[in-house]
């Protein structure tokens, strides 16, 4: 599928969630309207009445919803019996609907109460529906990973490595998302070009040229067929949505291969054998740095980080023949 056949099935698919979005908030609106002006008539209520009654529902309600969530997000994380954390959580939530049926009781006994719940209640309903429709309708965009041909729903202005690892994919990032490092590259292989320097970040001339950004740097404002850079991804989505687990960059027993200098360098190396260096594994760049024949910033996917790194490290071995072209 191209860039072009992908944008216009997604303009198709936003114009159609739209006038889902917009049907379903009208009637809702209209619904809950009709409903307040029915029960204000049959309830002789002053207009000074209503007001106070959707105001004092409203707060009411908002309230127990919001200690309903707190009370759930602390049973979730309790060492609760395993019925109640059995699929998925179904005994909590059995457990919070029985409290909400009990606080809703308990405001029927109360005398004055019954006007201001049903009204609150229903104002609260309208109002969480017009947020919801705000969200709903928040322009969204296509972006398809060639690596496993999955396509992604983001939202305009969205952060694409955060999306990325929302979403499953683990990219590896050794500035923290910082922009001051490469290793959670993407390449746009169909979408907009010309990007600023943001998103271009250290990335050499030749990756630029094959429209390479920093996903960190990048936000979402336009469909997009991208590549990930394999080599660095940690993990990808599975059945579950969930990453798999990290690989181990290194063997933790050390790199008994290498020399003792080669080892120390080989530490501060990310461990991902991605060849960016020259070399095909980082092992081999660690030799040929403890032996003078390799620079030390030639670890492009680790960046300034790393190469602060191997400089302290030359430095405390005495590596004088690799430090001046880097000083």
């Amino acid at each position: 599928m191209t860039a072009s056949s992908l944008a216009e099935d997604a303009q198709r698919q936003r114009a159609a969630q739209r006038r889902r979005v917009l049907l379903s908030t009208a009637i809702i609106l209209l619904a809950s309207l009709l409903v307040i002006i029915a029960l204000t008539l049959a309830w002789h209520l002053s207009v000074a009445d209503l007001i106070s009654a959707l105001i004092v529902g409203g707060v009411s309600w908002g309230l127990l919803i919001t200690a309903i969530q707190a009370i759930r997000e602390r049973l979730r994380l309790a060492d609760l019996p395993r019925p109640l954390k059995a699929r998925g959580g179904l005994g909590v939530m059995l457990f919070l609907l029985l409290f909400l049926i009990l606080a809703f009781w308990g405001f029927a006994q109360a005398p004055g109460v019954v006007a201001p719940a049903w009204l609150g209640g229903i104002a609260l309903v309208a109002v969480a529906t017009i947020r919801w429709a705000k969200v709903a309708l928040r322009p969204r965009f296509h972006i398809r990973i060639v690596n496993d041909g999955c396509t992604l729903v983001l939202n305009a202005g969205a952060s694409l490595l955060e999306s990325l690892r929302n979403r499953g994919y683990d990219l590896f990032v050794q500035c923290g998302g910082k922009g001051q490092c490469a290793t959670c590259r993407v390449r746009v292989v169909e979408g907009p070009h010309g990007w600023g320097p943001a998103p271009q970040g250290i990335l050499t001339p030749a990756l630029l040229q094959e429209n390479w950004v920093l996903a960190c740097q990048v936000r979402v404002q336009n469909d997009m067929v991208i590549e990930l850079f394999k080599p660095l991804v940690l993990g990808w989505p599975t059945l579950d949505t969930q990453p798999l687990p990290r690989p181990q960059p290194w063997a933790a027993a050390g790199f008994p291969q290498l020399s003792s200098r080669a080892q120390r360098l080989r530490h501060g190396l990310p461990g991902f054998d991605c060849a960016a260096c020259g070399y095909d594994t980082c092992n081999a760049y660690a030799q040929a740095m403890a032996q003078g024949q390799a620079s030390l910033d030639r670890c492009l996917p680790g960046g300034q980080p790393v190469l602060t790194r191997l400089q302290a490290e030359a430095q405390e071995l005495h590596l004088v023949q690799v430090i001046p072209s880097h000083a």
